[in-house]
């Protein structure tokens, strides 16, 4: 591949200089080396599928080489100067990962034909070739590299071209495509240059589960990472993606976990994100360096995250992280499984890099952010009030709360008397703006990290209701009707308001009853429940014009259905499904997710069939669908053998 990139002079090596110190960055004036550092390496191709069972895989070499070339095509990789890669050393690993993790991986390189298959079911979503080892040490060189062109000062940015993924890598073992934890080892390396406080923003659409678990007690890192969620059903399905999990020790609030409850996401609802959480927390942290953990699964088309991305939201998103730690920004390739929408979306983040105006502006959008957008949000600030200073609760939510609480009131026959409140905290009065409407994304990328005058300078403070453990930061129902007497609109929170006016009603108990069961915030409720755009919460409504039964393979029934029938990765019995396809068995996202991880490796084996309710399920839908008559005769027979009868 040719692509008239400047070489620059750093050749492959195991053993690597000393790290650069951040000394001698910024001279006084606050000039630097320009440029953007495009680190790469042919040899990242090398791990890949080798195995039948492994074709289907979609961690692929493609997802580097598009990448590469689309860039060249575009001239961008002209414009930048092509670092050489280099393997990471076993120390540098080691800062990350335990030795044995390690040795397991090199290991794994004697794996034949006939063992990998039954080594790679031992974990959760790898695969393993000869060259699985090599290639992720040079990913985790790779990434190194791009930080010291940064720490170093001869470039004032890096994107870092690599595969495989590294977060959901943990210090001991490997999960989710990623083998050794490339960002984490990098931050580790930018730690021992000097680098005192840096921001890592993960928007790949998966939670950066690894990355979490490796920084959650550190607090100069600033772990902030967007992803769907979907109460715990979305992969890893883990609940450490909560938007409760804010850190340990004297980290608690260093770790930030933006939630998504549904699939469908457009650039609007991550913008949103920005101007509420990420902007404000990365003003008040003010990182000294900035990662991205840049997944592309989210981006339009992709076949694993299922939303509608385009690239002109990456390029916002990276502008608007250039205007921290003075634009020294090292981008690192995460996940991203259309191949085209991937290299799309990273030739606008490079584009952003290079300092080129946006060919992606956005225009009036038909759309707002979503409900759900607005109560996944507000949960995680509500989380994290307790330690900043710089998230206020967001009028438009607040109303929306007022709407679902009349509801329920209305529904159970009593009438809370909300008091509207219109006063909002103008700590962030300059990054909230008008959050729903959109604006020409070049007006608003100016300066979005410049905090209000009134601003304090570094985070973590203690909450003014410390008891107050559903909605932290807002009074307790039993202080509330005090509190609105004793403060004005112009410093209650509207949230706390809100709140308040409902304590003072004769009736707040039964509407406390009705919106906080199962001692659940209100903000928890609002993301169960129906707050959404016609999406359901635990009310299913199957989808009638699902698209891909018609494509259902013709296949002749099997001879008999055995619903005791065993998951055939894991050997479990409860809770299985049977894909329609191919008539595989295997178990649902309650107990280890092979039915979805079946998906995963053929993805047009989309529609399975329920054991336990018969319901019909099409993950490229990511919804029930109702019943199709091509459907009928193999539901006949499963409902014969679980009831002795065909359905009606």
């Amino acid at each position: 591949m040719v692509l008239g990139s400047t070489r620059a002079s750093q050749k492959k090596s195991a053993s690597p200089s000393p790290p650069p110190t951040m000394q001698g960055v910024s001279s006084t004036d606050g000039s630097r080396s320009g440029g953007t550092a495009l680190v790469y390496d042919p040899a990242l191709t090398a791990h890949r599928p080798w195995l039948p069972h492994q074709q289907d895989e979609r961690e692929t070499p493609l997802r580097v080489e598009t990448v590469m070339t689309q860039l060249s095509a575009r001239g961008l990789s002209q414009r930048c100067t092509l670092v050489e890669g280099r393997n990471a050393t076993e120390d540098e690993i080691c800062e990350v990962h335990t030795s044995g993790h390690v040795n397991r991986l090199k290991e794994a390189r004697h794996l034949d034909q006939d063992n990998t298959k039954e080594f790679e079911e031992q974990f959760d979503s790898v695969y393993f070739s000869k060259f699985t080892y090599e290639t992720s040490i040079l990913a985790a060189g790779c990434a190194c590299e791009a930080t010291a062109s940064v720490t170093s000062g001869q470039y004032q940015n890096a994107v870092a071209v690599i595969r495989p993924p590294g977060h959901h890598a943990f210090p001991d073992r490997w999960s989710g495509f990623c083998y050794l934890n490339n960002v984490a080892i990098a931050v580790r390396q930018a730690q021992a240059a000097g680098v005192n406080r840096i921001l890592v923003l993960d928007w790949d659409i998966h939670h950066g589960n690894g990355t979490q678990n490796i920084f959650e007690g550190d607090k100069s890192v600033l772990f902030i990472s967007l992803h769907r969620y979907d109460h715990g059903k979305f992969y890893p399905e883990k609940p450490d993606a909560d938007p409760r999990e804010v850190g340990t020790g004297d980290a608690a609030g260093f770790n930030v976990n933006i939630a998504w409850n549904e699939a469908g996401l457009h650039d609007i609802d991550y913008k949103y994100a920005f101007e509420q959480v990420v902007i404000p927390l990365a003003s008040e942290f003010k990182p000294e360096l900035v990662f991205i953990s840049a997944g592309f699964d989210g981006a339009e088309n992709d076949p694993l995250g299922n939303c509608n991305l385009k690239p002109r939201i990456y390029n916002y998103m990276t502008k608007c992280l250039q205007s921290f730690a003075d634009g020294k920004v090292v981008l690192i390739l995460e996940g991203g499984y259309n191949y085209d929408s991937t290299a799309n979306c990273m030739s606008a983040c490079v584009e952003a890099l290079l300092g080129d105006k946006s060919s992606h502006s956005f225009n009036r959008c038909k759309r707002n952010a979503s409900r759900k957008t607005l109560a996944s949000v507000e949960l995680t600030k509500q989380h994290h009030r307790r330690f900043w200073n710089c998230l206020p609760a967001d009028d438009q939510f607040v109303s929306h709360a007022r709407e679902i609480l009349e509801a329920a009131s209305e529904a159970s026959g009593v009438s809370p008397e909300l008091q509207a409140t219109s006063g909002s905290d103008t700590s962030s009065a300059d990054l909230s703006g008008d959050s729903f409407a959109e604006k020409d994304i070049e007006a608003e990328t100016q300066d979005p990290a410049t905090p209000a005058e009134n601003r304090q300078q570094i985070a973590p403070v203690a909450s003014s209701s410390p008891g107050a453990e559903d909605l932290p930061g807002t009074p307790a129902p039993a202080a509330a009707a005090a509190s609105v007497e004793g403060e004005s609109a112009s410093t209650q929170s509207p949230s706390a308001a809100a709140t308040a006016a409902i304590a003072t009603s004769s009736h707040s108990d039964t509407v406390l009853e009705i919106q906080m069961e199962k001692s659940m915030s209100l903000l928890e409720q609002l993301t169960l429940q129906a707050a959404g755009d016609g999406s359901e919460g635990y009310l299913v409504c199957p989808k009638a014009d699902c698209p891909h039964v018609a494509s259902l393979p013709a296949r002749d029934l099997p001879d008999s259905v055995s619903l005791s029938q065993a998951c055939e990765r894991c050997e479990e019995k409860f809770e299985n499904w049977l894909c329609l396809t191919c008539h595989a068995v295997a178990c649902g996202r309650a107990v280890n997710c092979h039915m979805e991880r079946h998906f995963h490796r053929n993805s047009d084996h989309g529609l399975v069939l329920s054991f336990a309710d018969l319901s019909v399920w099409c993950y490229q839908c990511d919804s029930y669908i109702e019943r199709h008559a091509n459907l009928q005769p193999i539901v006949d027979a499963v409902h014969l053998a679980k009831f002795g009868v065909k359905s009606f």
